[in-house]
C-alpha cells in the first residue's frame, strides 16, 4: 500500500532546506552520481518502498539492496549570539571589562546523518537525511518524539531485511552505539567521494552476519516513546 497523503503533504520546507545546504557545499564538476532523496517509504516484511521528493514511488525486494553506509555531516551554524543590549555595550565600554568571550560570535554544529542505500541497476544512492524523513511512513505506532531514536531505529530496521547487502565501516560503529566510529565530514560532498571508494570495494566490508541488530534503541534508558 502506498504511503498515505498525510505523510506526503507538507514536505517543501525540508526541500529548500536541502536546497540551502547544498549552496553551502556547492560540488564543482560532480564526480559522484547525485542521489535520489528519499521523504516517505514504507517497509514490508517482502520488499522496501520509497517515495522520492518529485512524488515517484519506486519499490524493490530486499535481495536488491547491495550496500548501506552512513555519513555524519558536521554543519556550522551561523552566529546565534545575537545582538548586545545598548546598556551592556556602553557599560562594558566604560569599565574596559569587555571580554573576547563577549565579543567573539557564538557559533553552532549542527549534525546531520545520512543513510545511503545503494540499489542494484542504479548508479546513485536513495538517501534518507535525518533532519528531513518522514519517519512516521517508516516506524508507524513505533515513531519516538526523539529524532535520533529514531533514526536509529530506522537503520537498524532497513538493514535486519537486507540480508545480502554490505555495511560500510561507520555504520557498523553505528549499530554497536560507538559514535567515535563514525567518521565526521565536513561537506556532503566529502562523505560522497569516499562513498564512492566503499562501493569499489564491496567485498571487503561487513556482512550481515557481522552486524550487530539486537535492539532498537540507542540508550537502554530510552523507552518506546521517550
Amino acid at each position: 500500500m502506498d504511503p498515505s497523503a498525510d505523510e506526503v503533504r507538507g514536505l517543501e520546507p525540508d526541500i529548500i532546506e536541502h536546497e540551502v545546504h547544498e549552496q553551502r557545499h556547492p560540488v564543482h564538476g560532480r564526480s559522484t552520481p547525485l542521489p535520489k532523496r528519499v521523504k516517505v517509504g514504507k517497509v514490508t516484511d517482502q520488499t522496501l518502498q520509497f517515495r522520492l521528493t518529485d512524488q515517484e514511488l519506486i519499490e524493490f525486494p530486499w535481495d536488491q539492496i547491495e550496500l548501506m553506509a552512513l555519513g555524519l555531516i558536521e554543519e556550522a551554524a551561523t552566529d546565534v549570539s545575537g545582538p548586545k543590549g545598548a546598556m551592556r555595550q556602553m557599560f562594558g565600554k566604560l569599565t574596559g571589562k569587555a571580554t573576547e568571550n563577549e565579543e567573539r560570535k557564538t557559533r553552532q554544529v549542527r549534525e546531520i546523518y545520512l543513510l545511503d542505500v545503494y540499489i542494484k541497476n542504479y548508479d546513485q544512492p536513495f538517501r534518507m537525511d535525518s533532519a528531513t524523513v518522514n519517519y512516521k511512513s517508516f516506524l508507524g505506532a513505533d515513531m519516538s518524539y526523539v529524532s535520533f531514536q529514531n533514526f536509529f531505529r530506522l537503520a537498524t530496521r532497513l538493514a535486519r531485511h537486507a540480508v545480502h547487502a554490505r555495511f560500510d565501516d561507520a555504520l557498523v560503529a553505528f549499530f554497536t552505539r560507538r559514535r567515535d566510529g563514525v567518521k565526521k565530514f565536513p561537506a556532503v560532498y566529502d562523505y560522497e567521494l569516499e562513498l564512492q571508494q566503499s562501493r569499489q570495494k564491496l567485498e571487503h566490508l561487513a556482512t550481515h552476519d557481522q552486524l550487530k541488530l539486537d535492539r532498537e534503541t540507542w540508550a537502554e534508558e530510552w523507552g518506546e516513546y521517550s
